[in-house]
């Protein structure tokens, strides 16, 4: 379980860390990345879901993929989320402001 309070962030650092290295090849002992682990736990807490790993048989149909947070705390106002989906398919996406949806 994740708790920034507790310095309980190391997964998730290590999972920013290693999608450079799968997906861009810059490997972290050659370069370090601009943000390290304090700036990742107090500005830029990126995290980094590697779902490449499926099936074949879930690779050709569509996949739902559903992000759940809980926080000891309220969000405070203004805080933005982004998503980032990096695919191999060349897809089309809509959002209403809560849910995304992919057209093809």
């Amino acid at each position: 379980e994740t708790n920034f309070a507790k310095n309980n962030y190391d997964r998730l650092y290590n999972e920013f860390i290693g999608f450079r290295k799968k997906f861009y090849g810059i490997d972290s002992i050659i370069t370090t990345s601009a943000v390290g682990p304090l700036q990742f736990k107090d500005k830029y807490p990126i995290y980094c879901f590697d779902v490449s790993k499926q099936s074949e048989r879930l690779k050709s149909g569509v996949t739902d993929i559903t992000l759940e947070c809980r926080f000891d705390e309220s969000p405070t106002d203004g805080t933005i989320a982004h998503a980032v989906i990096i695919s191999d398919r060349k897809l089309k996406f809509k959002s209403d402001g809560e849910k995304l949806s992919v057209l093809y």
